[in-house]
């Protein structure tokens, strides 16, 4: 092992105290172990305590087999490697943890030393391996969905600014309630318009002016959470964000879904499905006119009970927020990214660059110089700390034109 490599955590699960004592002892140099006598305890662990790269389990313990214990593991914690020690060789056994736990090593009692450390030698090298591709996935994942989204941006902007304000949005509120989502609710609330491209333009600049729809607009708008998700079925590893979307909308996941994700993954969809809707809705009605606290009262009127502690999160953040940011006029050479765009901003005839609430980037400071002077007009709108807050601050980034860093929230 080298010597800088972090130590991996593990999970020993056995209801011998002698067994684990002994485990303990072979491994507990090259590896965090954490150990437990009760799988109900070991379920717990895997819920409250940070992922494991390894569990071992035991397989005859009461109450529950070792086999079952890594498949409800598997369901919490898919990206760990699970092993299985057992006393007894029981190849109908090892063979049904193999298939249903996705053991990566089944091993007899009693196990040698030699063989015990070189099982969790391969089980750790496969479980580096696995979270290196995992991660270099992500990121080109990362990168398409950006590229994408900016395509998007440009074809409806009023949109694209909208899905940013949601996604800042789902992410202040998953912070309220103390609940850490993975990738796939920041990717949901990115590309949850995505399949207003295929409305008619005029269509889409009702929708976005909050006119009510025409029977035929109606139709189409019904079936834009469908259309979004077969657009997003062509991305592989999506079907995280893609089942968020579709619960978000109140639409069933398709067959084998459910029980792929595990009862505990699908849980923590429902819960980010609940926050993108409460966000969506909200942004949507302040674009309509609504005020902060009439469109909680609306919300709240929805009455949908998955929804109630999301509403009070808001309710909580919006009231904690308010007067932390004030409105500032810059030209266009003072922008930088990170600022938040406070109006919309247009070229002087008339066409729509991006919304409010969109978060300037580099690639958007570098498409408005593509634009000749005068073109686009100034002064720019954006959000900025309070003076009254922060008002030192403020002024060294009025001077310099730079922002205070992770300072600018959209209030």
């Amino acid at each position: 092992m080298v010597a800088d490599t972090p130590r991996l955590r593990v999970l020993l699960v056995d209801d011998e105290p002698a067994v684990l004592e002994g485990l303990e002892l072979q491994l507990g140099r090259r590896y965090e172990v954490h150990a437990t006598a009760q799988p109900a305890q070991a379920l717990k662990m895997v819920e409250t305590m940070a992922p494991f790269a390894i569990v071992l389990s035991d397989m005859r313990m009461p109450g529950i087999d070792g086999a079952a214990l890594l498949r409800e593991i598997r369901s919490r914690q898919p990206h760990g490697v699970r092993m299985l020690l057992s006393g007894h060789a029981d190849i109908a056994s090892a063979i049904a943890a193999v298939n249903d736990g996705g053991v990566f090593r089944y091993l007899t009692k009693p196990c040698p030393p030699a063989q015990l450390l070189a099982a969790f030698e391969a089980a750790a090298q496969h479980y580096r391996v696995q979270a290196a591709e995992r991660a270099l996935l992500e990121q080109t994942l990362r990168g398409a969905i950006k590229a994408l989204a900016e395509v998007l941006a440009v074809v409806d902007p009023a949109g694209h600014g909208q899905a940013l304000r949601v996604q800042q949005l789902t992410a202040e509120l998953a912070q309220e309630l103390r609940f850490v989502p993975d990738w796939p609710l920041e990717v949901a609330a990115l590309l949850s318009s995505i399949g207003t491209v295929s409305l008619p333009a005029d269509v889409l600049q009702r929708l976005h002016a909050g006119e009510i729809p025409l029977p035929d607009e109606a139709e189409m708008l019904a079936r834009l959470p469908k259309l979004s998700d077969r657009l997003l079925a062509a991305i592989p590893r999506l079907e995280p964000a893609r089942a968020i979307l579709m619960l978000s909308h109140g639409l069933p996941l398709p067959d084998g879904w459910s029980s792929d994700f595990g009862s505990s993954a699908l849980a923590v969809l429902n819960r980010c499905a609940s926050i993108l809707r409460v966000s969506e809705g909200f942004d949507t009605l302040l674009t309509h006119g609504y005020g902060s606290a009439e469109a909680l009262g609306v919300l709240r009127a929805r009455k949908v009970a998955a929804d109630a502690p999301v509403i009070e999160a808001l309710e909580s953040l919006r009231a904690r927020d308010q007067g932390r940011v004030a409105v500032r006029q810059l030209p266009i050479a003072m922008l930088r990214p990170g600022m938040v765009i406070a109006g919309d901003l247009c070229t002087t005839a008339g066409q729509l660059l991006v919304t409010r609430g969109f978060v300037i980037s580099e690639s958007f400071l570098a498409r408005l110089t593509n634009f000749s002077r005068g073109r686009v007009r100034e002064p720019v709108l954006v959000l900025v700390p309070d003076v009254a807050s922060d008002g030192a601050a403020v002024g060294a980034a009025a001077a310099s034109g730079e922002p205070k860093p992770n300072s600018l929230q959209f209030a």
